[in-house]
C-alpha cells in the first residue's frame, strides 16, 4: 500500500499544475490580447472554454475513476494537462488556444477528481481534514507563486512561456506519482488483485462490484448538498472579482505583470496560513462554525475592497486582500471536507468531480454574470482592448471602470452574506466519527426495493 503522505504529495504536485495554470493565466491575459490581437470578450472564452468543458466532464471523470481506479486516472490526466499546455504554447492564433484550452479543461477534468478520491482512500475517517488542510496550503502555496513567476515569465518570454511550465511540473508529478502510488488501489469497487473493475455488469450486494456511474443517493445529504452549493457560490465571488480586479490592476492601474503578481500576495500569503489551520478545526469542531465565520469575513473584506481597494493608492487593498484570503481558506476547505469526506469511499471520485464541478461552473458564472455588471455600471467609458504592457489609462477611463468595481464588489459581498444561511446546515460528516473498515454512513443507505443505481449495500474498502 501507498505511504499516505507520499500519496498527499503526489496528489498536491498534480494538482499544483492545474493551480499554477489558472493563476498564471489571469496575468498573462493582457499580453495574448495584445500578441494575438482580440478583445475583452474573446480574452473571457480564453478563461471560460477551459472552465466551462472542465465543469461539464468533472462528474463523468469522477464515476470513470471510482470504476476504473483512481491512480490511472489521475496519471493521464496529469499527463494529458502538460501536452495540452504545449499544444497552448504553440497556438498560432485565438482560435486554436481557446480550442486547445478546452481540451486542457477535459484532462484536468480527469485530474482533480480522482486526486481528492486518492487523499480520501489514504486518509480515511477524521485524519482527512488535516491531509485537506496540507493540500490546500499546498494549492494556496502555488496560487501565490503563480503570480509572480508568471510576471517573471510574461515580461522574460512572452505568454507563451507560462503553459511551457506546466511541462516540468507535470513531469515531476508523474515521476514521483508511479513511486508514491505503486500499490495503489486501481479501482474503488474492487481490489487490485480482482481484474475487470471496468467491465460491465452488475454486482450482488456485499461482492465488492464496482459503485453506480451517478449514485444520486448521495444528495439526499443535506450537509452534503450545502457544501455543494456553497462551493459554486464561493467561487463565483471568487473568481469573477479576481478576474477583473486583475484587470484594473493591469489595464486600469498601469502595473506589469510582476507588480501585479506582488499585490495579490496579501490574498494567497493569507490562504497558506489559514489553509492548514482550517483544516485542524475541520476535524476538533463542526463545519457550521468555520464556513460561517470565514463567509462573514469574506464578505467584510469585499466591502473593505469596494470602499478602499479602488483609489489613489493602490497599497491600501493589501489589508483587504489578506482579510478575503484569510475568510476564503476555511470555507474552501470545510466545503470540499463536506462533499469529499462525507461520501462513503466507493464514490468518492464522483463526490470529488460535483464539488470540482461546483467550482469550475462558479467560476465561469462568476466572469459572465459580473462583467455585465461592470460594464452597465461603468458605462461607455472602458475601453474595447487592453494594454499589452503597463501604460496607467486616462482619468475618465479609471474613473468609469473603479466605479463598476466597485459595484462588483458589493455584489460579491451580498452575495457571499447570503452563502452564510446555506452554511448553517453544514455538519461534520458521520463517516468523520467513526473508525471502520466499512463505508456505513446511514445517509446513504437506500431503502429496500430502490433501483441498483443506488446503494443498497456496503462494501469492504480496497
Amino acid at each position: 500500500m501507498p505511504h499516505p503522505w507520499a500519496t498527499l504529495l503526489a496528489v498536491s504536485l498534480g494538482t499544483v499544475t492545474v493551480t499554477l495554470d489558472s493563476t498564471a493565466v489571469v496575468i498573462a491575459n493582457p499580453s495574448i490580447a495584445a500578441d494575438l490581437n482580440v478583445g475583452l470578450s474573446a480574452l473571457e472564452w480564453v478563461t471560460n472554454s477551459y472552465l466551462l468543458v472542465l465543469a461539464l466532464t468533472l462528474i463523468p471523470a469522477g464515476a470513470v475513476a471510482d470504476r476504473c481506479g483512481h491512480k490511472w486516472v489521475f496519471m493521464a490526466g496529469v499527463l494529458g494537462f502538460s501536452l495540452s499546455s504545449l499544444a497552448i504554447g504553440l497556438s498560432p492564433d485565438a482560435g486554436s488556444l481557446i480550442a486547445f484550452r478546452a481540451a486542457q479543461g477535459a484532462c484536468g477534468a480527469l485530474l482533480q477528481p480522482s486526486a481528492l478520491g486518492l487523499l480520501r482512500a489514504a486518509f480515511p475517517g477524521g485524519r482527512l481534514g488535516t491531509a485537506l488542510g496540507v493540500w490546500g496550503m499546498a494549492l494556496s502555496a502555488s496560487t501565490a507563486a503563480g503570480p509572480v513567476v508568471a510576471g517573471f515569465l510574461v515580461e522574460a518570454g512572452g505568454w507563451r512561456s507560462v503553459f511551457f511550465l506546466n511541462l516540468p511540473v507535470g513531469a515531476a508529478a508523474c515521476a514521483i506519482g508511479l513511486v508514491a502510488l505503486r500499490g495503489a488501489a486501481t479501482g474503488a469497487g474492487r481490489s487490485p488483485a480482482r481484474p475487470g473493475a471496468c467491465r460491465g455488469g452488475r454486482g450482488r450486494a456485499g461482492r465488492g462490484l464496482r459503485p453506480a456511474l451517478f449514485p444520486v443517493a448521495l444528495f439526499r445529504s443535506a450537509a452534503l448538498s450545502a457544501g455543494v452549493a456553497l462551493t459554486l457560490l464561493t467561487s463565483l465571488v471568487m473568481t469573477g472579482t479576481l478576474f477583473y480586479f486583475t484587470l484594473y490592476l493591469q489595464g486600469v492601474r498601469g502595473l506589469s505583470a510582476t507588480q501585479t503578481g506582488v499585490r495579490l500576495l496579501p490574498l494567497t500569503l493569507a490562504m497558506i496560513v489559514m489553509s492548514p489551520l482550517a483544516g485542524r478545526a475541520v476535524t476538533r469542531v463542526s463545519h457550521r462554525v468555520p464556513a460561517v465565520a470565514g463567509l462573514a469575513v469574506t464578505a467584510f473584506a469585499f466591502l473593505g475592497l469596494a470602499a478602499h481597494g479602488c483609489g489613489a493608492d493602490a497599497w491600501a487593498s493589501a489589508p483587504w486582500l489578506a482579510l478575503l484570503g484569510a475568510g476564503l481558506a476555511p470555507v474552501l476547505i470545510v466545503t470540499t471536507d463536506a462533499v469529499v469526506g462525507g461520501a462513503p469511499g466507493r464514490w468518492a471520485g464522483f463526490a470529488s468531480g460535483v464539488q470540482q464541478t461546483a467550482m469550475q461552473l462558479g467560476a465561469v458564472l462568476g466572469i459572465l454574470l459580473l462583467g455585465p455588471v461592470l460594464t452597465t455600471v461603468a458605462g461607455s467609458g472602458l475601453p474595447d482592448a487592453l494594454p499589452a504592457r503597463a501604460a496607467a489609462a486616462p482619468a475618465t477611463v479609471r474613473a468609469s471602470f473603479e466605479h463598476g468595481l466597485r459595484a462588483v464588489l458589493v455584489i460579491a459581498a451580498a452575495v457571499t452574506a447570503t452563502a452564510g444561511v446555506l452554511g448553517c446546515a453544514l455538519r461534520t460528516p458521520k463517516t468523520h466519527t467513526r473508525k471502520t473498515r466499512h463505508d456505513t454512513t446511514p445517509e446513504y443507505t437506500a431503502h429496500p426495493g430502490r433501483p441498483s443505481g443506488e446503494p443498497h449495500s456496503e462494501s469492504r474498502e480496497s
